[in-house]
C-alpha cells in the first residue's frame, strides 16, 4: 500500500512560493517606506533652514523663491531624489515654505510605481519688523471735564513709552499724532494745501489774530478721500466774527484764545482749532512734545470723521503727507509704506458722540465769566466748524452729511439721524483704513457715549479684541496700556 501513498511536495511548494513573494514584497515596502520617511525628514529640515533664511530677508517673491530653492538644494542631497518645487508665501508677519520631491523606489516598482512624490511645509514668524502708528485723539471741549485731557495725555504717553521701550529714536518705528476737535490743524503742510491766493496770509502758531493753520474741509467725494491738494484744495479755517464769536478781527485785546481755560466765552478766528498734526517721526521727543501740547478746545462739536480721515492721510504715501513714501526701510531700502517688513496702525479715540454743537448764549452758565467776552447763541445755526455751520444758508454742513447713508445698526436697522450719518462716515473710513492694511484700534472714553455708537466703534476696530470701552480715567489708562502691548507684539521685535 506504500506505493500508493500521495506525493505532497508540489502542494507545499506553491504556498511556500506565495509566502516567499509576500515576504519579499513586505521587506521591499519596508525598505522603500524607511527611505521615504528618511527622505521626508531630510527634506523637512531643508525647508526649515530655508524658511529661517527667508524670515530675515525682505525682497520680492521671485527673489525669495530663489533663495529658498538654493537653501533646499544645499541642505537636501540624497541619492534617488529629485526636488520638483520649492515655493515661498511671505507676509509682513509670516513665511510659509512648501515643497515636494520625487523618491525613486527599489521595490514598489513591482506595482508600477517607480517614484513616490512626497511633500512638506514649514512656517516661521518673521524676526523683526517696522511699525507706523497714527494716534487720532479727541481734543474737544468735553475733555476739560475732570481733566480728562490730562488723563488722555498721560495714557497716550504710557502707550508711546511702552512701544519705544526705552529708545529715544528707533529706525523701525514711526509715530504720528492727529488731534481733532471741530477742525484739524495739518501743521507744517497747511500753507501748501490751501487755495491761492491766501486771504488770511500764511499760518501762525503764535499770533492769535491770525490764521492758525486749521483747514475747512473739502466737499463731495474729496471730503474724506485721500486725494492731494492738486486734485482739490482746502481753504483756511477761520471762525467768523459775529454774535457767537464776539471779537474784532485783528484786535488782539478782543480775543480770548481757546485751549487755555474751560469756557465757551472764547473768541477769535481759531475757536475749535486744536494743536498741529505731528507727521510720522522716529524721534520719541517729538511725539512727547505733540502729546504734551494737546489741549481741550471748546465749541464747534465733535467731528471724529474728520480726525479719522486725517489719520489715514498721515500714514498713506500720497500728499499732503509723504513720510511713508520718503522714509526708507533700513533693511531693504524700500519706502516703508511698501516694505513687507512694515505694519500700519491707527488708534482712534473719542470721548463723545459725533455732533455739531450750538452754544446756548445767555443761557450758558459761563456767559458772564470773568476775563472773557460774552458770546450769544447764533440765531439759526450751530457753531462754526470745518464744514461750516449746520443749517445755515451758504455754509450748510448738513448737506455734506445728508449725502451720506445712515449707519446700519447691529440689529439690521438703519440710523438715518444726523448722528447715524456721521457714524456711517466714521465706519466707512475704518473700512477704508482696513482695506489698506491698516490695523484699527478704537477706544471709547467716558460713559456719555450711547450703546449704538459704542457698537459702531467696536465694528470699526479690526477685530473685537482691538476695541476698548473705557468709562473711567483708570480704564482709559488700562486701555492704552493694552493697545501699547498689542502694538509691541505687532512689531514682532527680536
Amino acid at each position: 500500500m506504500k506505493g500508493f501513498a500521495r506525493d505532497t511536495s508540489a502542494g507545499i511548494a506553491v504556498p511556500m512560493a506565495l509566502i516567499s513573494a509576500m515576504v519579499f514584497v513586505m521587506v521591499g515596502l519596508a525598505v522603500d517606506g524607511s527611505r521615504a520617511f528618511l527622505a521626508r525628514d531630510k527634506f523637512q529640515a531643508a525647508l526649515d533652514a530655508a524658511a529661517l533664511a527667508v524670515g530675515t530677508t525682505y525682497d520680492d517673491d521671485d527673489a525669495l523663491d530663489t533663495l529658498a530653492t538654493d537653501f533646499v538644494a544645499r541642505n537636501f542631497q540624497m541619492s534617488g531624489t529629485t526636488v520638483n518645487l520649492v515655493d515661498v508665501t511671505a507676509t509682513s508677519e509670516d513665511v510659509v515654505v512648501t515643497g515636494n520631491f520625487d523618491l525613486d523606489t527599489y521595490f514598489v516598482q513591482v506595482f508600477a510605481r517607480d517614484k513616490l512624490t512626497l511633500s512638506a511645509e514649514t512656517e516661521v514668524k518673521r524676526a523683526g519688523g517696522g511699525l507706523m502708528v497714527a494716534l487720532v485723539l479727541d481734543n474737544t471741549g468735553s475733555m476739560w471735564s475732570n481733566n480728562n485731557i490730562g488723563s488722555l495725555r498721560g495714557a497716550a504717553q504710557t502707550l508711546v513709552d511702552n512701544v519705544f521701550d526705552g529708545k529715544t529714536q528707533e529706525d523701525d518705528l514711526r509715530f504720528a499724532v492727529v488731534p481733532y476737535a471741530a477742525a484739524v490743524n495739518p501743521g507744517a503742510v497747511a500753507d501748501d494745501i490751501i487755495a491761492v491766493p491766501r486771504p488770511y496770509g500764511l499760518s501762525s502758531q503764535t499770533d492769535e489774530t491770525a490764521w492758525k493753520g486749521c483747514v475747512s474741509e473739502r466737499w463731495g467725494a474729496n471730503s474724506l478721500a485721500d486725494t492731494p491738494a492738486s486734485t482739490a484744495t482746502w481753504t483756511p479755517y477761520y471762525y467768523p466774527d459775529g454774535v457767537d464769536n464776539n471779537y474784532t478781527p485783528g484786535n488782539g485785546a478782543s480775543i480770548v484764545p481757546g485751549g487755555v481755560i474751560d469756557t465757551n466765552q472764547i473768541t477769535g478766528p481759531n475757536i475749535g482749532c486744536p494743536s498741529q498734526i505731528l507727521p510720522l517721526t522716529s524721534y520719541k521727543s517729538q511725539v512727547d512734545a505733540a502729546l504734551s501740547a494737546m489741549r481741550a478746545w471748546n465749541r464747534g462739536g465733535t467731528l471724529t470723521d474728520i480726525g479719522m480721515a486725517w489719520g489715514i492721510r498721515v500714514l498713506s504715501p500720497g500728499a499732503p503727507y509723504t513720510e511713508s513714501a520718503n522714509h526708507l526701510d533700513v533693511k531693504n531700502n524700500q519706502p516703508i509704506w511698501v516694505s513687507p517688513r512694515w505694519r500700519r496702525a491707527i488708534v482712534l479715540m473719542t470721548d463723545g458722540e459725533s455732533s455739531f454743537y450750538n452754544y446756548p448764549g445767555r443761557n450758558g452758565s459761563d456767559y458772564n465769566q470773568e476775563g472773557t467776552r460774552p458770546n450769544d447763541s447764533h440765531s439759526s445755526a450751530s457753531d462754526y466748524t470745518a464744514y461750516g455751520r449746520w443749517n445755515e444758508t451758504g455754509s450748510n454742513a448738513k448737506a455734506i452729511y445728508d449725502s451720506a447713508p445712515g449707519y446700519v445698526r447691529a440689529d439690521g436697522s438703519t440710523d438715518n439721524t444726523a448722528r447715524g450719518k456721521m457714524n456711517r462716515r466714521i465706519f466707512d473710513l475704518c473700512e477704508t483704513a482696513k482695506s489698506q492694511g491698516i490695523v484699527v484700534y478704537s477706544v471709547v472714553f467716558t460713559s456719555s457715549v450711547g450703546p449704538e455708537t459704542r457698537e459702531m466703534y467696536r465694528a470699526c476696530a479690526s477685530d473685537p479684541g482691538k476695541y476698548w470701552y473705557a468709562p473711567t480715567q483708570s480704564a482709559l489708562t488700562t486701555a492704552f496700556e493694552q493697545v501699547g502691548s498689542d502694538l509691541s507684539k505687532l512689531r514682532i521685535t527680536r
